[in-house]
């Protein structure tokens, strides 16, 4: 198909879909985010080649191979953009990531019609509780077909947001970003489902989270970001997470059959400073709070050109120790087979393929799987 059959196809679907429709796409062109990581998980840490287009031009290879490129992905987007308007619907494109554009844009049109937005993401649903108070309903809905056993899920905002309360529903960017997101690390054995009963139940912890929503400093990010892991991983009030991490440590040492899994263990005080600090900075992007935060004073390091996590400021493990941690893997070292990988490492100059160059596991190439996490550490 020429590219301009591919776009005619778009205006297909949404014309036979959608009436009324507005579409926000997102922007892959604004320089280093801190998606970054997802976008290199997403590629498998491949870039492909740019494809100068037109209309006429025929696609030659894969769509995945082709999008895999940035920078063909937002010239497809803006050529496609193009078309839609030219047959009178309206397009909003955001400089990075769209979701807080396309809350902002629904809400608007709420004023004055009721709004279903269609969507996929996680984010859109958080970010619609925290937000919403338009005259009109606002619904959000997947685009997936249904299965028999679970039908068509269709959230009402403002029911939702009644069932939760709006102090809880207020601060739900805070527990989505400290649960895991595109941008932050998912806790090991702590799923959204708990944690949000967690601050249900507590309401401490829903005045912790509200510094989180406030402009606050390093200082109370940290503390205050230590004090919900602890109770989200079950400790005991002024209990930090060093003490907690080697209670439990030695429960499992005493307990178990088989050697103790690092990752099973609550994170250390270290890791979480930059786990909350990043999940602060993400918060404040949403909600647009303060657009004067820079990523690289709230936990992420340029790299490459890219944004990357910081995971802690302290080794890992005694030097003598990861002198011991190699792996042999023949190709890319990007599963848990990986040793290095399995053990929150880095490969390095010992690992006798790979050598720390020639794989996905290092700081240049690092490439993280979905349960990867720096609260593994």
């Amino acid at each position: 198909m020429t590219f301009a059959e591919i776009c005619k196809a778009y205006i297909s679907y949404i014309a036979g879909r959608y009436s009324n429709a507005v579409i926000v796409f997102d922007g892959y062109l604004s320089g280093p985010t801190t998606k970054d990581t997802a976008h290199i998980r997403r590629m498998h840490g491949v870039v492909g080649p740019k494809v100068y287009f037109t209309k006429c031009t025929p696609l030659a290879s894969r769509k995945e191979k082709f999008l895999s490129n940035p920078e063909n992905k937002q010239n497809f987007i803006f050529m496609l953009g193009t078309e839609l308007e030219g047959h009178g619907y309206r397009c909003v494109h955001a400089i990075h990531d769209a979701d807080r554009l396309i809350v902002e844009t629904s809400l608007k049109l709420a004023e004055t019609s009721n709004v279903t937005i269609i969507g996929e993401d996680t984010d859109l649903l958080v970010l619609l509780l925290h937000f919403n108070s338009p005259s009109r309903s606002v619904f959000l809905k997947s685009a997936t077909s249904a299965t028999a056993s679970k039908g068509l899920r269709v959230w009402h905002i403002q029911k939702t947001k009644r069932v939760l309360g709006l102090s809880c529903s207020h601060i739900l960017p805070v527990i989505h970003a400290l649960t895991g997101c595109d941008t932050t690390s998912q806790m090991y054995g702590i799923s959204k489902g708990a944690a949000l009963k967690k601050f249900l139940g507590d309401t401490d912890l829903v005045t912790l989270a509200e510094t989180f929503i406030e402009q606050s400093t390093e200082e109370s990010i940290v503390s205050n970001g230590e004090k919900i892991l602890v109770s989200l991983y079950g400790g005991l009030d002024e209990e930090g997470l060093d003490m907690l991490r080697f209670r439990k440590f030695t429960r499992k040492v005493m307990t178990s059959t088989t050697h103790v899994q690092a990752q099973t263990l609550p994170p250390t005080s270290r890791s979480a400073k930059y786990h909350s600090v990043r999940s602060y900075f993400q918060v404040q992007e949403w909600i647009g709070a303060d657009p004067r935060l820079l990523p690289t004073e709230w936990g992420w390091a340029l790299n490459n050109d890219r944004l990357l996590p910081l995971k802690t400021d302290l080794p890992p493990a005694p030097e003598n120790l990861l002198n011991m941690i190699k792996c042999r893997c023949k190709r890319n070292c990007d599963s848990k087979k990986c040793t290095c990988r399995k053990n929150g490492l880095e490969c390095t100059t010992g690992c006798s393929e790979c050598q720390g160059v020639s794989c996905t596991n290092t700081t240049c190439r690092r490439e993280s799987d979905d349960s990867d996490s720096d609260l593994e550490l």
